[in-house]
């Protein structure tokens, strides 16, 4: 008679060499893993398109490993554009790698100049990625629910997340390039960094410190916005903010505090935020530049006074309270003017050397009665003064060459448009405007 132990023997036998079969698979699979993550990951796991300057665009990545080691070149060509490697992306023709959920760390190489929409977004284990030192282009949200905590941009770098988001059809600036990373705590800044585009570091809640260099010239809307900063310098190169860089931060409110009266200012030139109750103001003498929507959150402010030296004030008086202003010529022709959702606008003198009314520029200005649009201004954009509902009369000068669309859409109160020149106008540019006595013709 046979005993327990003899029975059970070839299950063990069995289950033991189960175990070790598992195991080698398994050091198998670590093995490949460093193999391709020093030699870098072969071109079968890629698919990818060859573009018209004879280099290669990624378009989906199929490897299963958790070490991803991009190539140089693939057909000898070289790799220049990242789309959405893992799928669930546009780019990627319904495609979806749930090997994403468990990459670590990405090596991508220094030919690599663009990376699309979403790239590596919640890769939820990535701790560790590079950027590449060629980079020029980093759509909305690459990085965003990954574990990355630090961003090391290489030397040579003079943009970051600057321009407009070429994914989305150039709609739009806000290209928000590093937003979201919630586990981001260090970023270092090359010396040869002179922009930082719109909401680039945005919704980094971890982010604590920054160091700007000192060579940097210009910080793009929003770029900082409800991070987790606490602490950043402002260097004296600093000559160019678009506005809220610091909203709803710690160190927003830290400045607001040691403030030494109703203005946070910067170098000097800067006005970046407009912090006091009254209704009248006057913007200090030497101010040059007023950043966007500066006047924002003032909850009283009917006129503000600005001083001739101001150059720039761009979209500063956008969502504000406002009723009556004047902007003095020494304005540079080329702001583009914005003074979207001030409900209350019912005055504004425009100076004479400006040659565009640009796209939005007074849209939902649902007080403004009537404006004088300069001689020099040649193009009134796309819903310029769209919804501007108590508008009755405009007269547009002979310098104005085209009027787009939606220009004057839902004016519900224009009675008269006189016309002076021969504009080409946009079949919508008075869409909606029920009142009006003589529409002109497109």
């Amino acid at each position: 008679m046979k005993s327990i132990n003899q029975i059970s023997s070839p299950k063990k036998t069995i289950r033991n060499i189960t175990l070790i079969a598992l195991a080698a698979v398994f050091l198998i699979y670590i093995v490949l893993n460093i193999v391709f993550w020093k030699r870098g990951m072969p071109e079968r796991f890629f698919e990818y398109e060859i573009t018209e300057n004879s280099s290669v665009e990624i378009r989906y990545c199929s490897a299963p490993f958790f070490l991803l080691n991009v190539p140089d070149t693939i057909e000898g060509k070289p790799v220049t554009s990242i789309g959405g490697l893992f799928g669930n992306s546009f780019l990627d023709g319904g495609k979806y790698n749930y090997m994403k959920h468990f990459v670590v760390a990405v090596r991508l190489p220094d030919t690599v100049e663009e990376i699309h929409y979403g790239a590596f977004r919640d890769c939820k284990n990535l701790r560790s990625i590079n950027i590449p030192a060629c980079l020029k282009y980093a759509s909305s949200h690459i990085l965003a629910g990954t574990k990355v905590k630090e961003i090391v941009f290489p030397e040579g770098i003079t943009e970051i997340g600057c321009g407009n988001d070429i994914d989305f059809g150039g709609y739009g600036q806000c290209v928000e390039s590093f937003a979201g990373m919630k586990y981001l705590r260090k970023v270092v800044f090359p010396e040869s960094l002179k922009k930082i585009g719109n909401n680039a570091f945005s919704e980094c809640t971890a982010l604590k410190k920054i160091t700007l260099p000192d060579g940097i010239e210009e910080i793009k809307y929003g770029a900082f916005q409800n991070s987790g900063l606490t602490e950043a310098n402002i260097p004296k190169s600093l000559v160019n903010i678009s506005g809220c860089i610091f909203k709803g931060t710690p160190f927003e409110e830290t400045l607001e505090k040691e403030a030494s009266g109703d203005f946070i200012i910067f170098n000097d030139v800067l006005l970046y935020k407009y912090i006091g109750d009254d209704e009248n103001v006057v913007i200090p003498d030497g101010i040059e530049i007023i950043c966007d929507r500066a006047f924002w959150t003032a909850p009283n402010v009917k006129t503000v006074e600005i001083p001739e030296r101001v150059k720039f004030i761009n979209s500063a008086f956008e969502y504000s309270t406002v009723e009556s202003l004047v902007i003095p010529d020494t304005i540079d022709s080329e702001n583009d003017l914005s003074f979207l959702y001030c409900n209350n606008l019912k005055k504004i003198v425009l100076p004479d050397n400006i040659t565009k009314i640009g796209d939005c520029a007074f849209e939902y200005c649902s007080s403004l009665e009537t404006i004088n649009i300069p001689d020099n201004v040649k193009t009134i954009g796309y819903s310029a003064f769209g919804a501007c509902r108590s508008l009755k009369s405009i007269t547009i000068p002979e310098s104005v060459e085209e009027i787009c669309d939606n220009a004057f859409s839902n004016c519900i109160s224009l009675k008269e448009v006189i016309i002076n020149g021969s504009p080409r106008i946009d079949e919508a540019a008075f869409e909606n405007c029920t009142a009006l006595e003589n529409k002109p013709k497109q």
